[in-house]
């Protein structure tokens, strides 16, 4: 698991500039959802924009509903599913 915001932030700039040069929208899509599971809000700093990331999970569980989510999108909304239960504070 990718810790501290630094780290995740490099790691979805690589996953996006990956995505950009290819011609595959199952990698576009990958890229713009872990974007969104690791926006931040730009009103505040460090602080998640959790509007983003709300959006992202109806996104995947349309995606589940339809059945078009890919192996490899199902496995990042798992790994962010995770993430956000041992992070998130009650």
């Amino acid at each position: 698991m990718v810790r501290g915001s630094d780290a995740r932030r490099l790691l979805v700039g690589l996953t996006n500039a990956v995505a950009s040069t290819c011609d595959s929208e199952d990698a576009k899509i990958f890229a713009r959802m872990a974007s969104d599971f690791n926006a931040n809000d730009a009103r505040w700093v460090n602080q998640p924009d959790f509007d983003r990331q709300l959006n992202a999970f109806k996104e995947a569980i349309k995606m589940v509903e339809e059945q078009t989510m890919s192996a490899d999108v199902g496995a990042l909304v798992m790994h962010q599913c995770s993430f956000v239960s041992k992070t998130v504070r009650k």
